[in-house]
């Protein structure tokens, strides 16, 4: 099972939040460079990491997330 981002759902979200890319990677503990892939669906994620992004932007994870078993 993997674990992808809903591109337009994150980007809503941490833009409503006044968050830059940066700022989001920052709180999350988390590379730009990663928080840039996972926004635009090419990274997969841990459930771990997906919790992480979900908290800091205050959303429930099915919200901003989407699983592709495989």
């Amino acid at each position: 099972m993997k674990i992808y981002g809903k591109s337009v759902e994150i980007k809503k979200a941490r833009i409503y939040m006044g968050l830059s890319q940066r700022d989001l990677s920052s709180l999350c503990g988390l590379s730009h460079p990663y928080i840039s892939l996972i926004e635009n669906s090419k990274k997969s994620m841990s459930p771990k990491t997906a919790k992480k992004i979900s908290s800091v932007l205050e959303k429930d994870w099915r919200d901003l997330f989407y699983m592709l078993e495989e």
